[in-house]
């Protein structure tokens, strides 16, 4: 028994080692997929990086379907699927100026790879069909992408006015998934400088926390 015991111990590390090893690989794939020198002001050139990177976590996760446990499988694609949402981004919030045009394409393209919730939907993660009375699922992305609603939230503010960024603000969720500093720094970079603007920063930098 000692000797058996052993060999599952030895066994489970190696597994434990080759998963953890096939999650970096796949993770530096994606990487690759969406990086380089693509940008968001490169249009065309992001857009075919988002679906590229969209179809290499579809791809993986119907190849490891077979191989892994549910709950295994749900933790390794929500994995894939947080570290394209922290890509995206990361290159919008490096971007020195958005304008009209950008934040369209961008909440575009964001609303492309937000297809990857049907990974997630309830009948998916368990198994069975879709409800037969055609009611919409929700689907449990954040749950195992903890930057999935940062990301949603992040297209909403590039789609929004002045107003409707104050009402996100201080009214709705954007300071749980953005710090203050970040929502200055896309208002900056997004709107004129104005008086309007101006006070809207003094606001939020006045609400650090309007939800706690």
């Amino acid at each position: 028994m000692l000797r058996l015991d052993n060999d599952v111990k030895s066994l489970q590390g190696f597994a434990n080692r080759s998963y953890a090893n096939e999650m970096n690989v796949q993770k530096t794939v994606l990487r690759d997929l969406i990086g380089g020198a693509q940008s968001p002001k490169d249009h065309d050139e992001w857009t075919a990086a988002v679906e590229a990177g969209t179809s290499r976590v579809r791809a993986v996760a119907i190849s490891w379907e077979p191989i892994l446990a549910r709950s295994v499988w749900t933790q390794a694609v929500g994995s894939l699927v947080d570290a394209f949402a922290v890509k995206l981004i990361t290159d919008v919030l490096e971007m020195p100026s958005i304008s009209q045009d950008d934040a369209y394409a961008i909440a575009k393209q964001i609303a492309s790879a937000s297809e990857l919730d049907d990974l997630f939907l309830p009948s998916k993660l368990s198994g069975q069909e879709p409800p037969a009375d055609g009611e919409p699922e929700v689907a449990r992305t954040p749950q195992y992408a903890p930057n999935w609603l940062r990301l949603r939230f992040l297209s909403e503010f590039l789609q929004s006015n002045l107003n409707d960024v104050k009402f996100l603000w201080l009214e709705s969720e954007l300071s749980f998934y953005f710090t203050a500093d970040e929502v200055v720094d896309m208002i900056q970079a997004s709107f004129e400088r104005n008086e309007r603007t101006r006070q809207l920063i003094r606001e939020i930098q006045g609400n650090r926390n309007p939800r706690a």
